[in-house]
């Protein structure tokens, strides 16, 4: 109660100074003095303890909007600043794709974008005209939305997850001219190419495979090929202020919503967590998160695009391949999210986890109850989450557990079952009944992953296994429908 009293009196002694006609420092002295002596040193002592993080923090925010604002007076974009980070350094690893071992030059990402802006733009399609691209993280995929946007075209980066109708419920309210799909989905967009408009353009990016030529979808590669790889002669006038592309979301709690990501908030993320995490340009990151999100797309990939740093790509997540990986490509940084940590904990010990060179893990933070295992097991890795710079402190005790009651709170994202667990693993496999509820076509594709599918890394729902309880799912018919374990039908449900 001692500090709001002290409070009160040195803001009554400032004003009461002040109207006596005295200099406003000598006030402001004397209402400090009051302060202090009245019990507020506490906060003086919190604000001496904390004053180093809160001037770092300063210190990147003050930085990224001076950058900011000198891109925005010199009408830049994200395209024209790669442009400037390519030919610094055009024979510099740029992207690399861990699965295929495929590699790009800064060069080589110049010229595939500058392909694709001039194919789209002999096309027709120009500023306020979008696009959609649904493909896997790979180097194209960056190469493409880079070139849309190098024509003024925005991209819909659509969930590679989407099936059927939440699919062309986000092709139709996109507004997107054309689709650009790649050809390990061609049998997913053949589902809904009766709910697509007969004007929306069609190409496939890579092979076309056993469906063979469509005869309303031409292969782009061919056409890049031919385009020219010259900037295009004219720019299409955007700003930092202008629309760069959409992301949707999951959809797991009704159809994907999208969220508009303009220059200036696609510059300010990167650079951000390039400042505020120490990033170096001679760093190589390790990216295996999806690429139509902001975190792998802007965090991940934005490092390369604006401070030229290597960025090496995997499509998925891989806990067996996670640290080979960057022992290979020699990654300095890694992104983590989510329960890849966790993941990577119950892989056994290999010997690559003493090989890296991984110096620096940049995510959302960890729960407690991994933080001390997480450490002790890959000790080098300094891990960065919500207070950029400095290490997180030591988690707290774990709560105190009955023998017939588990209380836990909620840690996770508030998303339903399947594809999200909201309360931690533990609480759940103590439990005597675990019942999980799922209806409706959307939750299809996710609950074949969860109930029959064996994945490396799998969903948190299919890690659910009471050990001396009951686990049950009721379905309907159409979250059923891919399936292929009997299952019980109740009438009454």
């Amino acid at each position: 109660m001692r500090a709001p009293g002290a409070g009160t009196a040195s803001v009554a002694s400032l004003g009461l100074l002040w109207l006596l006609g005295l200099p406003w420092t000598w006030s402001a002295a004397a209402a400090l003095c009051v302060y202090v002596g009245g019990g507020g040193w506490r906060f003086l002592r919190i604000v001496c303890k904390t004053a180093r993080r809160d001037l770092f923090g300063l210190s990147v925010l003050i930085r990224v909007r001076l950058e900011l604002r000198r891109h925005q007076r010199a009408h830049h974009t994200i395209p024209g600043i790669f442009q400037a980070v390519a030919r610094q350094q055009p024979d510099r690893l740029a992207l690399v794709d861990a699965g295929s071992g495929v590699c790009w030059t800064f060069a080589q990402l110049d010229a595939y974008s500058n392909a694709v802006a001039n194919v789209f733009h002999q096309l027709g399609l120009g500023p306020g005209d979008v696009v959609a691209i649904f493909l896997e993280g790979r180097p194209e995929f960056v190469g493409l939305w880079l070139g849309l946007a190098k024509a003024g075209v925005e991209a819909a980066l659509l969930n590679v997850n989407l099936r059927r109708e939440p699919l062309a419920f986000c092709l139709g309210t996109s507004g997107a001219k054309a689709l650009i799909f790649g050809g390990e989905l061609a049998a997913v967009v053949a589902e809904v190419s009766g709910q697509l408009g007969k004007s929306l353009l069609k190409f496939c990016s890579g092979d076309l495979g056993p469906e063979g030529s469509w005869p309303d979808t031409q292969l782009l590669d061919p056409l890049l090929k031919e385009a020219s790889t010259a900037p295009l002669a004219q720019s299409p006038g955007k700003g930092m202020d202008d629309r760069l592309f959409y992301i949707y979301t999951s959809g797991t709690t009704g159809l994907p919503k999208a969220a508009i990501v303009v220059h200036s908030r696609y510059y300010r993320i990167a650079a951000f967590g390039h400042h505020a995490y120490s990033m170096r340009p001679s760093d190589v990151l390790y990216d295996c998160l999806p690429l139509y999100h902001s975190a792998g797309n802007i965090m991940g990939v934005g490092q390369c695009l604006i401070y030229g740093m290597t960025v090496v790509l995997r499509k998925k997540f891989s806990a067996s391949r996670f640290w080979d990986d960057c022992v290979k490509h020699n990654c300095t940084v890694v992104q983590y999210i989510g329960e890849i940590c966790r993941y990577l904990l119950k892989q056994p010990v290999r010997e690559a986890e003493g090989q890296h060179q991984v110096r620096l893990a940049v995510g959302n933070g960890l729960r407690p109850a991994i933080w001390e295992e997480f450490t002790e097991r890959f000790l080098e890795v300094t891990l960065s989450s919500s207070l950029p710079g400095l290490p997180l402190p030591p988690p707290p005790p774990p709560p105190p557990q009955e023998r017939e009651k588990i209380v836990a709170p909620i840690s996770d994202s508030p998303k339903p079952p399947p594809q999200r667990v909201t309360l931690t693993l533990p609480v759940l496999n103590a439990a005597r009944t675990v019942i999980f509820v799922a209806t409706g076509e959307g939750k299809a594709a996710v609950l074949k992953r969860i109930l029959e599918d064996k994945e490396d890394s799998p969903l948190p729902a299919a890690l659910v296994q009471p050990h001396t309880g009951k686990l049950c799912w009721f379905l309907d018919e159409a979250a059923a429908r891919l399936l292929t374990v009997p299952f019980e039908k109740h009438s009454t449900l």
